[in-house]
């Protein structure tokens, strides 16, 4: 019983910590494992921030794990990072929630180089955007729409983990559901 009581405890400090400073989203779970097809958005509305990171593997939003070296892949990251710094374009809220882009954060991408392409062992490379919106409505923010499946290669599943001062929630999107519900 004492063990029980002490791991409750343990969860419940690790939880809190979701819930403080804007980087909430960041923190409700883990890096998510490297899956071709999937990608995560962590989603957080703390006051009047709207705060979403998205992460994918690089081969779905720019075709490729390896650094680029041809002329064509340079253009297809260069194109790749144009669209993805559109949050504005990559997400609508409710318009009473009056939400307005303030920032987008491209991470550089770490590309490794120990490995070929076409091995079971290749070179994998994770794409980040983290975004930042202010919101003169929040509690008006009741889902947010996405259309990152049409800016993914090859995009199966997003998963989005929600964290907002009233709930906090897992979801699983595929192309034809691309509504993420913020209040019950």
């Amino acid at each position: 019983m004492y063990r029980t009581v002490q791991l409750i405890a343990a969860l419940g400090v690790a939880l809190s910590g979701t819930l403080v400073g804007n980087t909430r989203a960041a923190e409700f779970c883990s890096r998510p494992p490297h899956v071709h097809g999937q990608a995560t958005l962590e989603i957080s509305v703390e006051d009047t921030i709207l705060a979403i990171t998205f992460r994918a593997p690089a081969i779905n939003v720019i075709g490729f794990e390896h650094a680029p070296a041809t002329s064509e892949e340079k253009a297809a990251l260069s194109k790749a990072n144009a669209t993805f710094s559109a949050g504005d374009r990559l997400f609508a809220a409710p318009a009473g929630a009056e939400c307005a882009q303030q920032s987008s954060q491209l991470t550089p991408i770490a590309y490794e180089s120990d490995g070929d392409d076409d091995k079971p062992n290749a070179p994998q490379a994770d794409y980040e955007v983290t975004y930042r919106f202010k919101c003169s409505w929040p509690n008006q923010i009741a889902w947010i729409d996405t259309s990152l499946f049409s800016a993914m290669r090859n995009a199966q599943r997003i998963t989005a983990n929600v964290v907002t001062p009233r709930l906090q929630q897992r979801i699983e999107l595929v192309p034809r559901q691309r509504r993420i519900r913020l209040q019950h």
